[in-house]
């Protein structure tokens, strides 16, 4: 009796496993979707207001880099931003956008043999 017991305990329970894994929170995961250059600052601003002081001091560092078309710098600090721990899904969401953009920026400046933009590039060739 006590075995029948556990073993429909083992079957319940790796139905509920089986249910949780299929189903999930019944969130689908989009993939990023750019942002223009000139929505990143309002989005990203927008997406960090309660962020914590860290987080928004690299979000405000981006956008200023981004208002300055300093491509390279603007790259640098949203692949910082985006390795922060605490950013929400949307947060992670926009600064994958803006970095998208912003890459294609750094990628057409370095086309235009911007020395800044090819340096920058070369770097992260080197270290990946």
């Amino acid at each position: 009796m006590r075995f029948t017991f556990l073993s429909k305990c083992f079957q319940f329970s790796v139905l509920l496993l089986v249910t949780a894994l299929a189903g999930g929170c019944g969130e689908t995961v989009k993939p990023p979707t750019p942002i223009s250059l000139e929505q990143i600052p309002a989005e990203l601003g927008k997406a960090f207001t309660s962020a914590s002081a860290e987080t928004k001091e690299l979000s405000d560092l981006s956008v200023a880099a981004v208002q300055s078309k300093d491509f390279s710098k603007a790259s640098m600090t949203l692949s910082a931003l985006a390795q922060r721990p605490d950013l929400t899904k949307i947060q992670s969401r926009i600064v994958a956008g803006a970095a998208m953009t912003v890459n294609a920026a750094l990628l057409e400046a370095e086309s235009k043999g911007d020395p800044k933009a090819v340096e920058t590039l070369n770097q992260r060739r080197l270290t990946k």
